[in-house]
Order: structure tokens, then sequence, then C-alpha cells
């Protein structure tokens, strides 16, 4: 037996690292073990997921995102339509409807300076066939008759006007 022992003694490394340094590797171990065994039960986490639903998840999303960038493009598209409608001055909004569902109908596209290519021609065709659907160009003249009824006597009444109003009639 005490020839095992030396034999077993005999064939043991010699030691070349201290207690402290055995438990420090020990804990590195402990410590790989447990992430082992954590990334483990991810993975058969992983292998318990629908992918096929998930891929029709990221499918739906896609479709929902398109639909969501189509709708905001038709949306900037009339929000532009109607900017470019509210500068032709239109007379009323049965007009400017008609000059909105004309380009429209025409699938008029605007440019990258925001031009709408074709709207000038559309424009010319509605003022040709319907020349009132548009305001006059020139601004109205400015009304310089007199007005029945008032008659303006110079300073006596604008200094009644101004004692009926609590104001000062002093020159100043």
């Amino acid at each position: 037996m005490e020839e095992e022992t030396k034999q077993q003694e005999a064939e043991q490394p010699e030691k070349t690292y201290s207690a402290a340094e055995y438990t420090a590797l020990q804990e590195q171990l402990d410590a790989a073990r447990t992430s082992l065994k954590e990334t483990a039960e991810k993975l058969s986490s992983f292998e318990k997921m629908d992918i096929d639903g998930i891929k029709q998840s990221a499918a739906d999303w896609q479709q929902k995102y398109e639909q969501a960038e189509a709708d905001r493009k038709a949306k900037e598209y009339r929000d532009n339509v109607a900017a470019f409608v509210r500068k032709q001055g239109m007379k009323n909004d049965v007009y400017a409807e008609y000059l909105t569902n004309q380009i429209i109908s025409k699938q008029l596209q605007f440019d990258d300076k925001g031009n709408l290519t074709g709207g000038t021609e559309t424009v010319q065709e509605l003022k040709k066939t319907c020349p009132d659907a548009f305001a006059a160009e020139e601004p109205p003249k400015p009304f310089l008759g007199s007005t029945p009824g008032f008659s303006s006597t110079g300073d006596a009444f604008d200094k009644r006007l101004r004692k009926v109003m609590g104001l000062s009639t002093d020159d100043k």
C-alpha cells in the first residue's frame, strides 16, 4: 500500500500554483459553466420560437409601412395641389375643387423645384372655358365719390365728433 501511495504521488504533477490562484481559476470555471448553461437555455428558447410567425409578422409590418408611406405621399401630393390651387385666386370653393379634381384626374406631378408640370396649361384651359372662375387680377379701384347721407364740414365736424367721443378738441 505504501508503494501505491508513493507511486500515485510520483504520477501527480508538481503543484505550481497557490491556493488563491486555484480558487480564482475555480471561480472562472464556475462562471464559464454558468454562462454556458444560460446560453444553452437561450438557444433552446430560440428553437421553441415560431420562425414562420415572426416572418409573417415582419411581412405584415412591411406592408403597413408601405401603406403608411403611400398614404403620406398621397397627402403630401393633395396638400401641394391645394396650395397650387389657392395661388390661382379662384372665386369660390366650387371652382377650386373643380380645378383640384382636374389636376388629380390628369395625374399631374410636381418637379424637383415644386412646380406643377402641366398645371399652368390646366389653369389656362379653365380660364378659357370658365373665365368667371377666377377673381379679378386687378384689385378694384377705391371708391372716390361721396356717400349719401354723410357730409363733412371740415374742422367743425371733426371738433363735434371729437367732443362726442370724449377726445380733446385742441389743435396740436
